[in-house]
């Protein structure tokens, strides 16, 4: 049924045979489709502009940065303190 096009799928070699079923070509063309389309593309670019004016703001930001640095040097500091006392990431005592 799908090679006579019956049935809008695709069969795939790779998954060892997996059928995908595919929206009919058909139901895809219509002004409603394309609306929600654009629909859909204007949310992603909104969601888009608002995630790139968090980040600027983040990057900009310097108490917050001050709090970031902060703990990765304290991130640092404890890891070296541990690896010089013989323990692990996990807390526990290897030999060296």
């Amino acid at each position: 049924m799908v090679d006579e096009g019956s049935i809008a799928a695709s069969i795939s070699d790779t998954d060892g045979g997996m059928v995908h079923f595919l929206a009919d070509k058909d139901e895809c063309r219509t002004a409603e489709m394309t609306r929600k389309l654009q629909s859909c593309m204007a949310q992603c670019m909104a969601l888009s502009e608002h995630v790139t004016a968090a980040h600027e703001a983040m990057a900009t930001d310097r108490e917050y940065l001050r709090k970031v640095t902060g703990k990765e040097r304290l991130l640092r500091y404890d890891t070296a303190a541990e690896e010089a006392a013989g323990l692990g990431s996990s807390g526990m005592f290897h030999a060296p």
